[in-house]
């Protein structure tokens, strides 16, 4: 289970890098296939690096998880149902309960964690753009960003304090 948690953190890390590539690097008028591509790329390959080192991660790989889950939620049923802020916010406090039950490893998993959630709401953006899964629901990318940067608030914000009040082992 260790080595499937490394290798979820290394993915998002990986996702992580894409996005600040796509954002910083590409052009505006790069293919979204392109980008997704790149996006599974080095998702792979960071993947493979965190399951082959020792590091241990829990909460970073629930985060990018709980992004991920979090932000596909909301646009499968925005697709059906109009999404108000409480279900975005009901969203968000599901993931961070999910994220949060566990102890951080340490803190890189802490300082991991935030930013990896985040990850997995731009991952669900890179896949439904080249999917065209959005359409005209300009308003559904936009709350996909929101519920990223929320979600990676909270969770740095519980996750430090998850492990500031751990209990030491003795």
């Amino acid at each position: 289970m260790e080595k499937l948690f490394k290798a979820i953190t290394g993915a998002g890390t990986g996702a992580l890098v894409a996005f600040l590539l796509a954002v910083t690097v590409l052009p505006d008028k790069t293919d979204v296939h392109a980008v997704l591509g790149m996006y599974l790329a080095l998702m792979a390959v960071f993947a493979i690096i965190f399951s082959t080192r020792e590091w241990r991660f829990r909460t970073s790989a629930l985060s990018y998880l709980a992004g991920l889950v979090g932000v596909s939620l909301v646009l499968v049923l925005s697709r059906h149902v109009d999404v108000g802020m409480g279900v975005i916010l009901l969203v968000i406090a599901l993931s961070l309960l999910v994220v949060l039950y566990p102890t951080p490893s340490g803190v890189i998993d802490v300082l991991l964690a935030g930013p990896l959630y985040f990850s997995g709401a731009m991952t669900v953006l890179a896949v439904g753009g080249a999917l065209n899964l959005f359409g005209s629901m300009l308003g559904t990318a936009m709350a996909t960003v929101f519920i990223g940067f929320l979600g990676m608030i909270g969770v740095v914000t519980g996750a430090a304090a998850r492990l500031l009040f751990a209990k030491p082992k003795p």
